[in-house]
């Protein structure tokens, strides 16, 4: 009677734990959405001018090049680079992973949107779609909206339903691949420099 016992217990603590373990893995996606696409254009701007202000040292480091002729040097080892990495993204996205979505932009491009258009961004209805598990990958498809805001006013500028498709390491737990399908918020931000 015991043993049936011990065994009932332990089937149950292996199905909670397996709950538990698939609703941390959404909320790390979900977070990850929220980390990357909600932003202040005060954040943004905060962003920027410490990016900008570590260049301008960096440049003045250089040697035997006049101010006037000194090129524009953003690093990939950039303190302010790093730190923004860190502080949204430690332990959720796997780290050779993260330097590749920093050098494609993912991770810096709603900043310089914000900047730009002088708008605050964040992320409402994020939902998941499906999600299928492959040999050491789960694959997601998600659904969320993105809105654009005027700074300290309520009414949105504009609204855009974004699909995404993030793959998670099995057994690392951690994000190894993002992709929009599409980005309609840049292709409006491109019509308007025309």
């Amino acid at each position: 009677m015991n043993y049936k016992k011990l065994v009932s217990v332990a089937i149950l603590l292996i199905v909670v734990t397996l709950l538990l373990t698939n609703g941390i893995a959404k909320i790390t996606e979900k977070d990850f959405i929220e980390e990357t696409f909600n932003i202040t254009y005060k954040e943004a701007t905060e962003f920027v001018q410490n990016l900008e202000s570590e260049r301008v040292t960096l440049n003045r480091g250089q040697q035997n090049i006049e101010d006037e002729q000194s090129p524009n040097i953003y690093s990939y080892g950039s303190e302010e680079l790093i730190k923004l990495m860190d502080e949204k993204y430690e332990g959720q996205v796997e780290s050779g992973y993260l330097e590749k979505m920093l050098i494609n932009g993912d991770l810096t491009e709603i900043y310089f949107l914000s900047l730009e258009k002088e708008k605050d961004y964040l992320v409402e209805n994020i939902e998941l779609e499906k999600e299928e598990k492959n040999k050491d990958t789960i694959e997601q498809n998600w659904t969320f909206t993105l809105i654009e805001k005027v700074p300290e006013d309520d009414s949105q500028n504009n609204k855009w339903t974004l699909n995404a498709t993030i793959y998670r390491s099995i057994s690392t737990k951690k994000i190894t691949y993002f992709k929009l399908q599409d980005k309609p918020y840049y292709d409006d931000l491109q019509n308007i420099s025309n």
